[in-house]
């Protein structure tokens, strides 16, 4: 290009520094940002309040960005049409870690909902009524093929509309392989209210809060798949209730179920187990190292321990001593929180008064709550008749006892050397001491007492030298030999 003047050429020239002063300006532009951006060393003032506090710049964005993917995201209940869907399909797109918040009112849904990311709940306020199949479950939180990790649950109410409480796959509320989490819930009117699962994997160390659990057959039944573990998680408060319309199966508020795997380690604190007036089972209990502190049970006075139990504990709690225990594991205690202390397991139950009141008495009872075996305060042992209708005391251990039966004891095979049989056949008791023998029907000796009778009713069974009284005879006799037996009189003359 030509310049054809001198004014041209200034105005080049003055174009250019322009130009160079921008560029010098944008350079400096940029190292500040750079200086506030990716730069920690700086301490100028304007710098620090640009980064908020953090190091680098880039910190603080990630750190909004973090607050912003926790703004509740509010469910527009107005403007959906099929409440599960609406609700499904918001929480499904919605950031991992921030909230779904439900408007406070009653809802009804008639299709499962799940609950599987890493997205907390707020029910606050809020009653979901389910309408939909009965062998369902209505609500799940986690997911069955991996964990939901860290989420916070409050105010969740799920509620079935027509009660059917009939099949056994109704659940209202699964919790499944979920961890490090807080969840707060009320269950009501379903076969099983909430059900804490673990599949191929952990629901571990996670507080739960029951507010209300009502009218469901199974309050709340902990268990796994045999490669899952339901451990170390904790319980706090809550009403276990019982409507009096529910079917007449049995019925638990805490069941642990053994599938294979013994779940153990859970912890209830405060726990309120009431029914209707009826007689149901507080717990029923088939895993290990279970913990109930300071619980309530009223009405509802039955605990039961499964063969698979191992190391649970009852301590204190309102309505403890009256508790009715079936235990058929292993190591399971109840401590109350006045005059007793019961240790129960599978060799039975032991009891010790520590006030010195010697008006308590202790029972043991068949499953028909007949009285068999008391002893009272003073010290005396009562039993009814049933005690004796096939087996006896037994005392140490339990091959070496005190045995009865009419007859001989032949078929006494338990009983091992040092134990006495009592025979009452005919009404007149004879004695029976076994000196040798192990597990066997042999080493079974007649002990000698004063017998009377006819020559009819002599001891078949008894050892040389045992004295009978024959009444048709009029005189006393004594076995010569055994096997056979022979009697003879006090000349030696066989009688």
């Amino acid at each position: 290009m030509a310049i054809d003047n001198i004014d041209e050429l200034d105005n080049l020239n003055t174009g250019r520094v322009k130009l160079n002063q921008a560029i010098d300006q944008a350079n400096t532009v940029q190292g500040q940002l750079d200086t506030i951006v990716l730069e920690s060393g700086t301490s100028d003032a304007e710098v620090i309040q640009a980064r908020g506090g953090e190091p680098l710049l880039y910190n603080r964005l990630d750190r909004v960005d973090t607050q912003l993917a926790q703004i509740a995201h509010l469910v527009p209940v107005n403007t959906i049409v099929n409440i599960a869907d609406g609700i499904q399909n918001l929480y499904n797109l919605i950031p991992e870690y921030s909230t779904l918040k439900m408007p406070s009112g009653n809802y009804t849904f008639d299709k499962p909902i799940t609950f599987d990311r890493n997205v907390n709940l707020d029910f606050i306020g809020v009653k979901m009524n389910y309408s939909g199949a009965i062998n369902s479950t209505a609500i799940t939180i986690g997911k069955v093929t991996g964990y939901t990790t860290n989420i916070d649950v409050v105010g969740l109410y799920v509620n079935r509309l027509s009660p059917q409480r009939n099949n056994v796959a109704e659940i209202g509320l699964r919790i499944v392989n979920l961890r490090y989490s807080r969840v707060e819930f009320s269950a009501i009117n379903f076969y099983n209210l909430v059900v804490i699962d673990a599949i191929d994997r952990g629901n571990v160390y996670n507080d739960y809060r029951p507010i209300w659990l009502y009218s469901g057959v199974n309050s709340l039944v902990i268990t796994s798949n045999i490669s899952g573990w339901s451990n170390e998680n904790n319980f706090f408060g809550g009403s276990f209730g019982m409507n009096s319309l529910v079917s007449s199966v049995d019925k638990v508020h805490v069941k642990v179920i053994h599938n294979g795997y013994r779940q153990n380690n859970n912890r209830f604190y405060g726990c309120s187990f009431e029914d209707a007036g009826f007689k149901m089972f507080a717990i029923d209990c088939d895993g290990g190292s279970h913990y109930f502190y300071g619980c309530r049970y009223e009405g509802a006075k039955k605990v039961k321990f499964g063969i698979n139990s191992l190391d649970n504990n009852i301590l204190y709690g309102f309505g403890v001593e009256q508790l009715a225990i079936e235990d058929l594991g292993m190591y399971n205690n109840i401590t109350g929180n006045r005059f007793v202390k019961k240790t129960v397991d599978s060799r039975g139950i032991s009891i010790k008064n520590i006030s010195g009141v010697l008006d308590k008495t202790i029972s043991l009872e068949n499953p028909s709550d007949v009285e068999t075996f008391s002893v009272e305060g003073s010290g005396k042992v009562t039993s009814s008749s049933s005690i004796y209708a096939t087996q006896g005391f037994r005392f140490h251990v339990e091959s070496r006892g005190i045995f009865h039966g009419e007859g001989s004891p032949t078929g006494i095979v338990s009983a091992t050397a040092g134990s006495v049989y009592l025979d009452r056949l005919g009404g007149r008791y004879g004695l029976y001491f076994k000196n040798s023998g192990v597990s066997t029907d042999t080493g079974w000796v007649r002990a000698q007492t004063i017998f009377d009778g006819s020559t009819a009713n002599r001891p078949p069974d008894a050892p040389r030298g045992f004295q009978f009284f024959d009444v048709g005879l009029g005189k006393p006799i004594w076995v010569r030999s055994v096997e056979p037996i022979v009697w003879c009189d006090a000349n030696g003359t066989i009688v």
